[in-house]
């Protein structure tokens, strides 16, 4: 048996890798069970000379890994080139690295060598008993972390028959031992115990971005622990706890991450998107640009322009909570440039904002059934964000996109699908995630639109306030009284706390407003003439006033009205207001209202009263004004038939 000979010897020559690795969420390890010189294993197929040829070939191994019966001469070799404060030791040039001799799933030793971010554990003298608790195992073993280098060489083996097993070396890499971990304790999952303990020189892999999340547990098994957190567990034990972090940036970015694995929303470098993106963004504001993908129509390329970290962090984690909820635009990744840092996102792609869906039925109106369902998918998905804990702060036409769906409505028309998306302004309701995303301001820092409490006192004394919390002046003719800025530059934080889920009804209500009567609400009273608007809106009789002249219809003005409160408390909930339009008979009701009197049918109520004649004929009709016909009131007979 023979074979060519690897010359990696130098370490200069290899890509340098940090000794003193530590626990991360998104670390993967790379898992063989050997067998050392000397330790007592009953595994399948790996007696005999299949013992001996292992233990011959990997000797070279065991002796590089400190303090692990090294040869004299080797351990003294090893002293000279190991530093006082680093574990691993340096190869002298004359001392190649060495090779582990393995048996199956070699693939898997090259993905160990090419992730930066993945480690090879050496599991020896390993232990197995049973747990206390259901589906897991302890163990207990000694452990060595090591990175592979270099080719995978195959070997054709020249052993047939005899007690030689299909278990014999079929290939071997070299190694970088990177540090002697000792003697762990720990507890595994069965299935990792069956992949893991019960073969020698089989590699396996094991990371947390293929296991399930936190709302998932393991059969049997107490419901407080999921197969993520033994998985975690057993990570942690081999690499030790995370190093404490001073850089506030890098602990917020770490857990972000983290909470990016627990929803399953994979992390991507930017640069793999960089050639496929569109030349100019399809869309551009001051904090963002969005960006199509030229190969792949299904997704959107978002990245941040002046955005803080918190503004970055909250529009992320925002995302990541409301991930499976209906009519909310769903994250796809989280995009990261080549230092690590957060600097975008991708997301699916949706036809058309609702401004741009709304303009193009400009010749054919949307239909009354249209109007509804659209309304509905906007209720919807601010029901499911605010029970999220989140408000968005940021309702606008742009920031609802629209898919016209093949499906049909009870009218014939196309079926309009919302999704709500950008939260880069939103805002956390909850006090565990205000504390748990909280990133505290540099002290010359500017306030983004929701003012970041700066001290640790100001924090826990805004989580006592919730829901009500410090703002600054909104723009434009959705916002109500309570956020209506000074000037056309006014940014200056507002005197007094507001509530941002009620902030979040009162715009609402405005777009809806537009959308069913197709019309500019408050007269049409542009966002800049700030002095007529807050003419208009600074108390409920003035607001009620134009809604009985603007709107048609006693439960449109109804609908508008229960959000168009001057206090926050008088405003009806999503939650309210969506099982108020779901009634049949308000459905039923708002939908003839938005329906064009040409298109309504015929209403056939009773004869008018005869005033004599042949045949019943009608008498003269009473006139009114300029000789105008007064129209007879239909009976209760003759509305029921109209709104039936």
């Amino acid at each position: 048996m023979s074979w060519d000979d690897d010359e990696l010897r130098h370490p200069e020559e290899e890509p340098a890798v940090d000794v003193n690795v530590k626990f991360s969420p998104e670390r993967s390890l790379y898992i063989i069970r050997a067998i050392a010189p000397g330790e007592r294993a009953n595994l399948r197929g790996f007696t005999g000379q299949t013992k001996d040829v292992y233990m011959d070939f990997n000797a070279s191994l065991f002796e590089s890994i400190p303090d692990f019966n090294c040869s004299d001469s080797l351990a003294e070799s090893v002293s000279e080139t190991t530093s006082e404060d680093q574990q691993t030791p340096h190869p002298p040039p004359d001392i190649p690295y060495p090779r582990l001799y393995f048996s199956r799933n070699r693939t898997l030793l090259e993905n160990a060598r090419d992730d930066p971010n993945s480690l090879l554990v050496i599991l020896t003298n390993v232990q197995v008993d049973k747990s206390q608790e259901p589906e897991r195992i302890a163990i207990t073993a000694d452990s060595a972390l090591a990175k592979p280098l270099g080719a995978r060489h195959n070997i054709e083996s020249p052993w047939r028959g005899g007690d030689m097993s299909m278990e014999t070396p079929k290939a071997w890499m070299k190694l970088r031992v990177m540090r002697n971990v000792g003697r762990i304790e720990t507890e595994i999952t069965k299935e990792m115990e069956k992949e893991i303990m019960r073969k020698a020189y089989t590699t396996a892999r094991v990371g947390l971005d293929n296991v399930t999340g936190a709302e998932a547990t393991l059969e049997g098994a107490d419901e407080s622990v999921t197969e993520r957190e033994i998985v975690e567990g057993f990570m942690r034990a081999v690499l030790g706890p995370p190093e404490e972090e001073n850089d506030q940036t890098k602990i917020v970015l770490r857990k972000l991450k983290e909470e990016c694995n627990l929803h399953q929303v994979p992390l991507r470098r930017i640069t793999s998107y960089t050639e496929n993106l569109t030349t100019f963004p399809a869309a551009e504001g001051f904090f963002k640009q969005v960006y199509h993908v030229q190969n792949d129509d299904s997704v959107v390329v978002q990245t941040f322009r002046e955005m803080t970290l918190l503004q970055r962090v909250t529009e992320v984690v925002c995302l990541l909570k409301l991930r499976g909820i209906p009519n909310i635009g769903q994250i796809t990744e989280m995009l990261e440039d080549e230092t690590g840092d957060m600097i975008g996102l991708s997301m699916v792609r949706y036809q058309q904002t609702l401004k741009q869906y709304t303009h193009s039925h400009s010749h054919h109106r949307i239909t009354a059934h249209q109007k509804y369902h659209l309304i509905h998918e906007m209720l919807r998905a601010l029901q499911g964000i605010h029970e999220c804990g989140l408000a968005h702060r940021d309702l606008s036409e742009v920031n609802m996109m629209v898919n016209e769906s093949d499906e049909l409505l009870e009218d014939g028309s196309r079926m309009p699908l919302l999704y709500m998306i950008d939260f880069g302004k939103a805002t956390f309701c909850a006090s565990e995630d205000v504390r748990k995303w909280w990133v505290q301001p540099e002290e010359d820092a500017e306030d983004g639109p929701n003012p970041n409490p700066k001290t640790e006192k100001e924090l826990e004394d805004a989580c006592a306030k919730l829901p009500w919390v410090k703002g600054t002046p909104d723009h434009g003719y959705k916002m109500s009284i309570q956020t209506l800025p000074k000037s056309r530059v006014d940014t200056t934080p507002l005197p007094h706390m507001i509530h941002p889920q009620a902030e979040d009804v009162y715009s609402l209500g405005v777009i809806i407003w537009k959308t069913f009567t197709e019309t500019e609400p408050w007269q049409g009273i542009l966002d800049t003439d700030l002095k007529s608007l807050r003419h208009q809106i600074q108390d409920d009789y003035r607001i009620q006033r134009i809604l009985d002249k603007e709107i048609k219809g006693d439960f449109s003005r109804q609908l508008v009205s229960m959000c168009l409160k001057v206090n926050p408390l008088d405003r009806r909930t999503a939650d309210e207001i969506l099982k108020w339009i779901e009634t049949p008979h308000i459905m039923g009701a708002l939908i003839r209202e938005w329906t064009p009197e040409k298109d309504k049918p015929e209403r056939r109520g009773p004869p008018a009263r005869s005033t004599g004649g042949a045949g019943g004929d009608r008498g003269p009709v009473e006139k009114r004004g300029r000789g105008r016909p007064k129209r007879a009131a239909p009976t209760q007979g003759g509305l029921q038939n109209g709104l039936a």
